[in-house]
């Protein structure tokens, strides 16, 4: 095992561009690259771990670099430098504890992926990815209580068959599926949804029986224009529910519609607000139950008319500008009732 670092400018299979012209190992060498040296990938390759020094560049150039362990300091990958060029990808696979620090002082990141069931990599920094994040097993978290926390973004898919832990940070992400084996182990800020998967058209799936817990934080379907949406959360035992639910879509006709993962019943622990776009059930006859509070702003809509499931709140405000279609079955509000915009009762 050996440090490799960088002496030139060029490809990372070149001779040229290491110290003593060794190439590095594909498993034992921590590599380093110097301030002033552009280094780049040629094809698909590895190392123990990569720090790239302030000054320093990182191209992968649309090929993927695999990190099997960490250097002296606890670091699988340490970039303090720039990432050049818009497709840059990781795959992290150490077995171990370990930070990674991919805050970049230009670029970004394109694709992360997290994938050894003994790998626990810490954020050790803010990291933003402009294309998908897979945490394939394992464990991807934003930080550590004693360090502080580091805020996430994807602009792209999130996939989790591993673990995803927000703790207390920003989380935006473009779409999130958590596998049957997965778990989403949530923010206690806010979660941010800003589109969906082309492929299966969901903004958030939730596969498992006990896949997401919601850490008493707000998910946010901020989705862009023009969409309409899925949501697949939540069992009749409660578990996998949101606890704050705000949906935020382009326009008033646009639609986010959720459904059950098992059962009958949806539930939300804590409050919905509909600031914009039509939020409503797949299964019209299925059961809403949103404990606190329900506030339909102006643009917003709650339901369809052949809704005919119960609906139970624990208080609910329609805003001027706002829609309540209510069941034709029965609406419960266990606090008050404000209507400042329109409630049609569907008898």
């Amino acid at each position: 095992m050996a440090v490799i670092t960088s002496t030139a400018t060029g490809n990372w299979n070149a001779t040229s561009t290491w110290a003593g012209g060794a190439v590095p190992h594909d498993t034992n060498d921590d590599v380093v690259i110097a301030n002033g040296h552009t280094v780049t990938l040629t094809g698909g390759d590895a190392c123990k771990s990569l720090e790239v020094q302030s000054g320093g560049t990182f191209d992968g150039d649309g090929n993927m670099m695999e990190i099997s362990g960490e250097n002296g300091s606890g670091f699988a990958v340490d970039i303090d430098g720039a990432i050049s060029g818009t497709d840059t990808d990781f795959d992290i696979r150490t077995p171990a504890t370990t930070d990674i620090d991919l805050a970049a002082t230009s670029g970004n990141v394109r694709n992360l992926v997290i994938q050894h069931a003994s790998c626990v990599a810490q954020m050790k920094s803010d990291v933003s990815l402009s294309g998908n994040l897979t945490v394939t097993s394992g464990q991807l978290t934003t930080g550590t209580s004693g360090y502080g926390y580091s805020n996430l973004t994807v602009t792209g898919d999130c996939y989790v068959a591993g673990t995803l832990t927000g703790n207390a940070s920003a989380i935006s992400l473009g779409s999130l599926e958590v596998a049957a084996s997965g778990k989403y182990n949530a923010t206690s800020g806010t979660t941010t949804i800003t589109a969906e998967d082309s492929v299966t058209g969901f903004a958030w799936d939730v596969n498992g029986t006990d896949s997401f817990d919601n850490n008493d934080g707000t998910v946010l379907f901020d989705l862009g224009s023009g969409v309409d949406s899925l949501i697949r959360t939540g069992q009749s035992d409660g578990a996998n529910s949101f606890h704050h639910l705000t949906v935020l879509l382009n326009a008033s006709t646009n639609t986010l519609t959720m459904r059950p993962n098992t059962g009958t019943v949806m539930t939300v622990e804590g409050d919905l607000t509909v600031q914009e776009g039509v939020f409503q059930k797949n299964t019209h006859s299925h059961t809403l139950t949103v404990t606190g509070d329900v506030s339909i702003e102006s643009g917003g809509k709650i339901d369809a008319t052949s809704a005919s499931g119960a609906n139970n709140f624990g208080s609910i405000t329609i805003a001027s500008g706002g829609t309540y279609l209510a069941t034709s079955g029965t609406t419960t509000v266990s606090g008050n009732f404000l209507n400042l915009g329109t409630f049609t009762h569907n008898d």
